[in-house]
């Protein structure tokens, strides 16, 4: 499109949604490693009938499009984008209480959020959420947790809008949820979510979740921008401990580097792209593999224009 076109798609975007759209956002402010350049269209969506709106008319001028919630876990490209970001966070973040054990949870909704209405009401189930600084949409499409559990513990079922239009209530087998992955589709929106306790949040979940509170804060680099854990854990192993095995801690490329507290997070230090986050990326998959013959699969999603070469063999 020309410039004159998306001037006038930015005004047709603001007929079709009940929120605010940026012209040329850049993508740093919306992602937790704070690199990604800009995208032509930014929308934020007061409502879910407004995000859905926008989503369904973009989908109709088949315009190049991607649904985003806290940007964790996401490595976004630092060419420009020339395509509509529309972010979930303002739009679905309804959070509600259906029975004593079961709540139901926008997409936009942050994980951090349920679990403290979950420790109020003493449900257990909902400790894995500590720490993830992710929404329920991205958490239920690739499976999200932790040492002490997954999505998969408390998920009842999910509302997800097909490719069409089309939006159904999936059951939990359905999604044919496994580690850090789910069968949902490129065209898949997750919407909402139904959530269920597992009974009362007893004092050996209380005491699991105090040592994951202890650990993240001694061995996870808050205080600098990262994606948080850039690789999955092979079977039968750590990622991290591989990483660190390989004398990887402190590798750097440009203003990226392999945190010398948890190998498994790559932080940047203010200068860094997202260019020099895929190099480092890729130079630890290679060493790792040199030295143990692990082939490291990223568990970030590599999001906006890059290249095939880029995403290739991820």
């Amino acid at each position: 499109m020309t410039s004159r076109d998306w001037n006038k798609l930015g005004e047709d975007l603001t007929t079709q949604t009940d929120g605010n759209v940026w012209a040329n956002e850049p993508m740093s402010k919306h992602t937790s490693w704070r690199t990604g350049g800009p995208v032509r269209a930014f929308v934020e969506p007061k409502t879910a009938e407004g995000f859905e709106s926008a989503l369904s008319w973009v989908r109709e001028q088949n315009i190049d499009h991607i649904v985003l919630g806290a940007g964790s876990n996401v490595l976004w490209a630092d060419q420009p984008y020339a395509g509509v970001v529309l972010h979930t966070e303002t739009a679905l973040d309804d959070l509600v209480f259906l029975s004593d054990d079961t709540m139901k949870a926008g997409a936009g909704v942050r994980l951090n959020r349920i679990l403290t209405h979950a420790m109020d009401k003493n449900l257990g189930g909902f400790s894995f959420m500590y720490g993830i600084p992710g929404t329920v949409g991205g958490a239920v499409r690739m499976n999200a947790g932790t040492s002490i559990g997954s999505m998969a513990d408390v998920l009842i079922d999910a509302l997800v809008m097909d490719g069409t239009g089309n939006s159904s209530w999936i059951e939990k087998a359905e999604l044919e949820l496994e580690y850090r992955s789910s069968n949902l589709g490129p065209d898949d929106v997750v919407l909402e979510a139904r959530l269920q306790s597992n009974g009362p949040f007893s004092d050996e979940e209380k005491s699991a979740l105090k040592k994951a509170k202890e650990y993240r804060r001694a061995t996870q680099p808050l205080q600098f921008p990262s994606g948080g854990s850039v690789f999955k854990n092979p079977p039968g192993h750590k990622a991290g401990a591989l990483i660190e095995q390989a004398q990887l801690k402190g590798r750097r490329v440009g203003g990226a580097e392999v945190s010398s507290l948890h190998a498994n997070f790559i932080i940047q230090d203010g200068s860094g792209t997202s260019d020099d986050i895929r190099q480092l990326i890729r130079e630890v998959q290679a060493e790792v593999f040199r030295v143990h013959e692990v082939w490291l699969e990223p568990e970030v999603q590599f999001l906006g224009p890059w290249s095939k070469e880029d995403t290739d063999g991820t």
